[in-house]
């Protein structure tokens, strides 16, 4: 198959894990580059430059209708609103966490959900925090005390309990904004939007919790359902474990960078990334995109059919971006940000 002919965005990369995030309509991204947080609109390649150089992005994302972008910097307690058509700042705020991984709007767009070693919720109107969770695990440290007593030494053994923060996993919001799912480790917590309190609790929270049809159902309220979704993937190298949007598909890779496919029909096997696999993402219509080491962007159309090469990259990094009708995605590079069309 020949290689696709991509669109080069006005955009220079240094980081080696991209932030990269399209806006809900699916025109503009989101890039933390040398010019600083830039967003583009992607028709054009008109680029707007909304923070400095300096100013290290660690995440970001979109509110649901597009006009915003709250911001989290990295080694920074600072997180921040900036209207997406100016730049302009609508509030600041200091939650006390410095190493924000993950930023999550609710679906009606009134919370923002922080997640760092807790999940922290604030208004999305002032930047206010409305709640936090984290949760710890107590473990018992033995230890020697030793005692000179004239001719002899004594030893005394002493124990102590030491808490470790429990890193939260999946953090989904319900589709009616109502509900926050988190996982901690082998448990889960239903949590309510506004307030925190816990709802629903439970053990075997698996490798990933989504509000969908599909999987384990762990929690249901109205039309709202939570449900574990698990990878049958049996290999002892498998990494960099990617589910689809719902749940439904899963893939990673294995041994000797065997790509490793999982839909309703079962699990396969596909060859043909020579190197290591360092990023993965599904569309919202099932097609699973790969960044390989080599430089190589390729595809899966349908969890059934057959890995294509797309195209090749010189210092392809790690990150890749779907669009969200999945017509679109967008390849972070070492000199750019290209956007191959699925549809060409």
């Amino acid at each position: 198959m020949r290689e696709a002919e991509p669109l080069r965005l006005p955009v220079h990369c240094d980081a080696l894990d991209g932030v990269l995030a399209w806006d809900p309509a699916g025109e503009r991204l989101a890039v933390f580059g040398r010019q600083g947080l830039v967003v583009v609109r992607v028709r054009d390649s008109n680029a707007l430059v909304l923070g400095e150089p300096r100013e290290s992005v660690r995440s970001v994302a979109w509110s649901p209708d597009g006009s915003a972008l709250a911001v989290a910097y990295d080694g920074r307690d600072l997180q921040r609103l900036l209207h997406a058509a100016d730049g302009a700042e609508i509030w600041r705020a200091s939650i006390g966490q410095a190493a924000v991984d993950a930023v999550t709007w609710s679906p009606d767009g009134r919370q923002i959900a922080f997640v760092d070693d807790e999940v922290v919720v604030c208004d999305a109107g002032s930047g206010a925090t409305l709640w936090r969770r984290g949760e710890k695990r107590s473990r018992r440290v033995i230890g020697v005390d030793a005692f000179s007593d004239v001719n002899r030494v004594r030893v005394v053994e002493r124990a102590r309990f030491e808490e470790d923060p429990i890193y939260p996993g999946e953090v989904r919001w319900s589709p009616d904004a109502r509900l926050l799912a988190v996982s901690w480790g082998g448990m889960f917590r239903v949590l309510g939007a506004r307030d925190g309190e816990v709802k629903a609790e439970g053990t075997g929270a698996g490798e990933a919790l989504f509000w969908t049809s599909w999987g384990e159902a762990l929690f249901e309220e109205g039309e709202s359902r939570l449900a574990r979704c698990a990878s049958r993937i049996v290999d002892p190298w498998a990494r960099t474990v990617t589910f689809s949007r719902d749940g439904r598909f899963v893939a990673a890779e294995g041994k000797d960078h065997r790509l490793w496919v999982q839909d309703e029909n079962g699990v396969r096997a596909l060859d043909g990334h020579p190197r290591t696999i360092e990023a993965m993402a599904w569309s919202v219509n099932g097609e699973l995109a790969t960044a390989c080491r080599d430089g190589v962007v390729r595809r899966l159309p349908r969890a059934d059919g057959d890995l294509e090469r797309w195209a090749h990259f010189d210092e392809l990094r790690r990150g890749l971006a779907w669009s969200p009708d999945g017509t679109r995605l967008a390849a972070y590079c070492a000199e750019a940000v290209f956007v191959l069309s699925a549809t060409a």
